[in-house]
């Protein structure tokens, strides 16, 4: 998986072709969990286009692939403005339990591969570490709020977890594409640790002595 803030600046690359058409933007989401990207080129008129999730090869830590520019949507900005409008972009959004609990703010998010949201990243702003809520947990994404399927004590000791690096993501050279402020792409992602089972003995069985001779 890679995460949304790492994915902006991503080339898009036609495979039939082989070449570089435009680079990551913005993502939005679109429908549930589904996700909508916004690419652009400075050197193209127009310079944005949209790319659906469900057009998309690929998404790896070099490019995003799609199989010709067939994948990229012509919009306009006003078009562009009612899909924000309607959920947005999710970050520093509050996330809250069925049970009206508030959990935290959304950092981040991890795009799966199915280019959906596959799991948020929450900050509980208590002091406590930031952790992962999969996708599965969502009930429902809003313009302000994000609702889990789940109560606030169902979450629990899931959420305790060790940290991982990644790698800085080059970028390729791109036809027709802005290579300009390249984003540093190392990161500290925190994913949920497996629940540790402790096993307790059986207590042993008394056995009856041998009769006597």
């Amino acid at each position: 998986m890679i995460s949304c803030k790492s994915v902006i600046g991503t080339a898009v690359i036609e495979i039939e072709k082989g070449v570089g058409l435009r680079e990551i933007h913005q993502v939005v989401v679109d429908k549930g969990v589904m996700l909508t990207f916004v690419v652009k080129s400075r050197h193209e008129d127009p310079s944005h286009a949209l790319m659906i999730g469900n057009n998309i090869y690929g998404i790896g830590n070099f490019a995003a692939t799609v199989k010709n520019s067939d994948a990229l949507q012509a919009f306009t900005q006003e078009e562009l403005q009612l899909l924000v409008d309607k959920q947005g972009v999710i970050i520093d959004e509050i996330v809250i339990t069925v049970d009206g609990n508030k959990i935290g703010r959304v950092t981040d998010y991890f795009i799966d591969n199915e280019n959906e949201i596959g799991f948020l990243l929450v900050d509980p702003e208590n002091d406590e570490e930031v952790f992962q809520i999969p996708k599965s947990q969502i009930l429902m994404i809003g313009k302000e709020y994000i609702i889990l399927n789940e109560e606030c004590n169902t979450l629990g000791t899931s959420t305790q977890s060790t940290m991982i690096d990644f790698p800085v993501k080059p970028h390729p050279v791109l036809e027709g594409a802005d290579n300009e402020n390249e984003i540093d792409l190392s990161q500290k992602v925190e994913p949920v640790a497996e629940t540790t089972f402790i096993e307790t003995p059986a207590p042993k069985k008394e056995t009856n002595q041998s009769m006597g001779t």
